[in-house]
């Protein structure tokens, strides 16, 4: 279920709100990135948390109950990679009715992670009325510091690592009663989210300045990457995914493309090309003034996945 616009409440005024009461206990913490980093005794590591719920995330009348349990750990990794961080460990909680398939959900979460590389090392299972899955995600950062949101700075191309509109596509095809065919590249694409973890690694390799995964549609992660950065963009291209629209490219989401920028366009090739990665895609620049976010000269209204 993609798509649609903030209406009823501002996720920037629920941040803020949460943020000034920190701030007032004397906390100096930061809400608002893919996730945080803390330092401990004997290290730094980065921790992100994330949910997905029967008929908002996923339909569980037509999802593989296993892919279900694949997308809530490639959802939680894709916030680690667009942080600069390796995935080490995950805990799961998997809420469901009595007549849900629990077992092959959790079958489905244990073989991601060690598809993924990850240790799963615990969690809980709970009776509830309605199917909800949710993990958190343990990494260390690869580099000397994680890639925030914020760090965007004017004059810094932005990129992707893909093309987007897929994942809305399969959607759509499986809306319209379409068999469940991973083979088809928009239903994988779909059912089958993958977290650049790659990609991640080229990220910090090149040192970009900011970053964030496009799981809500290309147009609101990009104005929250602005917003952190309390800058603008002009984006010139939006990369499309074969048969999708450029409209479900900018707001259909769970893509899972990351969006990044850096003030060297010649050094992220570089990156990409020893990472064995597919070359990015530039698509626009980051300018000063935090007014002005535009596509082509018009500006770019802040639509997506609200959930």
């Amino acid at each position: 279920m993609q798509g649609g616009t903030l209406t009823e409440w501002n996720e920037l005024e629920v941040i803020a709100g949460v943020q000034r009461y920190l701030v007032e206990q004397g906390e100096l913490s930061i809400i608002g990135d893919d996730a945080a980093e803390v330092s401990t005794q004997s290290g730094r590591v980065v921790l992100c948390a994330d949910a997905i719920a029967d008929g908002i995330h996923f339909q569980l009348s037509v999802w593989p109950p296993e892919l279900i349990g694949r997308k809530v750990v490639a959802v939680n990794l894709s916030d680690l990679a667009a942080m600069g961080a390796r995935p080490r460990w995950l805990l799961a909680t998997l809420a469901a009715p009595a007549d849900a398939p629990a077992r092959e959900i959790a079958l489905g979460i244990a073989k991601a992670c060690a598809s993924f590389g990850v240790s799963l090392v615990g969690g809980d299972t709970i009776r509830a009325a309605t199917t909800v899955i949710s993990a958190t995600a343990i990494g260390e950062p690869l580099g000397s510091a994680t890639i925030p949101r914020g760090g965007a700075r004017p004059g810094d191309a932005i990129f992707l690592t893909g093309p987007l509109g897929g994942s809305a596509l399969g959607l759509s095809k499986l809306d319209a009663g379409e068999p469940v065919d991973l083979k088809d590249p928009a239903i994988n694409r779909h059912l089958m989210p993958s977290p650049r973890l790659a990609e991640s690694r080229a990220l910090v390799a090149c040192g970009a300045t900011s970053a964030i995964d496009v799981s809500d549609g290309l147009s609101i992660d990009l104005h929250r990457l602005a917003d952190m950065s309390a800058t603008g963009f002009a984006l010139t291209f939006v990369p499309v995914f074969p048969g999708a629209t450029e409209m479900a490219a900018l707001s259909g989401g769970e893509d899972f493309e990351l969006a990044f920028t850096h003030p060297d366009a010649g050094a992220v090739q570089v990156a990409f090309a020893e990472a064995g990665c597919a070359p990015p895609i530039q698509i626009g620049t980051i300018v000063p003034d935090s007014a002005g976010r535009t596509l082509r000269g018009v500006p770019l209204d802040r639509t997506g996945y609200i959930h």
